[in-house]
């Protein structure tokens, strides 16, 4: 069982989000996430802002429709794109803001990483927090190494307003 106190409070930076929308959690992220990095590093003036990838999600796993709602696989970027050059991406500007974060680690592969296990500690989480999290929640994925299998992944919860 994981406790609530080993979450950290991070605060968010303005940000300029490039993502992909994905129909279903049910769906692989990692083909949209190669064509997004090879899109972002062919545009003049982009640039990736770090090295982490992000998975947004728009509601709580354990919501009956949750495995027939959208999400995004995005990047962060410095510069701007024109819309016409995202060619099926979009961008969203995030701003300034807390959240919640708890580093996981998971015994999964990159690509297999959306599992039971994933959305039971976000599940887990939410339920030892209550009311003071947003429904909008984020997977942050970083390499900690060269080696695809070594990931560090965190599961970041925006606070209510």
């Amino acid at each position: 069982m994981m406790a609530f106190d080993q979450l950290k409070t991070i605060e968010t930076p303005n940000s300029r989000l490039v993502y992909y929308q994905v129909e279903s959690p049910s769906e692989p992220w990692l083909p949209y996430l190669g064509d997004l990095i090879n899109k972002l590093e062919n545009i003049p003036n982009v640039q990736l802002a770090n090295d982490k990838t992000y998975l947004y999600f728009f509601k709580s796993s354990s919501e009956k429709d949750f495995y027939e709602s959208a999400y995004w696989v995005g990047r962060e970027i410095i510069g701007f794109i024109p819309e016409n050059d995202l060619q099926g991406a979009k961008s969203y500007d995030l701003y300034h803001s807390k959240a919640f974060s708890f580093d996981l680690s998971l015994e999964s592969e990159l690509g297999k990483i959306l599992s039971g296990e994933l959305y039971r500690a976000e599940q887990q989480l939410r339920s030892l927090a209550g009311s003071q999290l947003a429904p909008t929640w984020r997977v942050c994925l970083a390499k900690s190494s060269e080696q695809e299998k070594n990931w560090r992944l965190s599961i970041q919860f925006f606070q209510n307003s």
